[in-house]
Formats: structure tokens, C-alpha cells, sequence
């Protein structure tokens, strides 16, 4: 394999890596889609909701939803 090929194989990896933990449902109502307009910064990520009222419900225990996000978890 040339160097550029261990490259764009190393590239592929992140992006497929990145997609397998992105987000898609509310951090706080399991089940429900996400509004990409609606999230909070939490140790440096971005945690999505579905609604506007789900993030204060997040924050007031976020260790416990935490727990199920699995980029927090890696």
C-alpha cells in the first residue's frame, strides 16, 4: 500500500467513525429525532435535543444521560 492510499483509507476511517457517533436522537426522550438548532455544549461536545425544554431536563442530571451518548462513552 503507498503512503497516500494509508491516508485516504486513514481519512475514510474518521469520517465512517464520525458518522457511526453522530447523534440522531434526543439526548433527553429517547426515541425522538433530533432539531440540530437545539443542543448545549457539554465538555466540549455538542448534545442534541428534540425540543426546546429537553435541555434544561438534560442539564439538571446530565451523568445519567450521559451515560447512554455513546461519544461520550468511547
Amino acid at each position: 500500500m503507498k503512503k497516500g492510499d494509508e491516508t485516504e483509507q486513514a481519512a475514510t476511517c474518521d469520517v465512517a467513525v464520525a458518522a457511526a457517533a453522530e447523534q440522531t436522537t434526543c439526548a433527553a426522550m429517547e426515541g425522538n429525532s433530533v432539531n440540530k438548532a437545539t443542543f448545549v455544549e457539554y465538555k466540549g461536545k455538542k448534545v442534541y435535543f428534540c425540543c426546546q425544554g429537553c435541555p434544561e431536563r438534560f442539564l439538571a442530571d446530565a451523568a445519567q444521560y450521559v451515560a447512554k451518548l455513546r461519544r461520550f462513552n468511547e
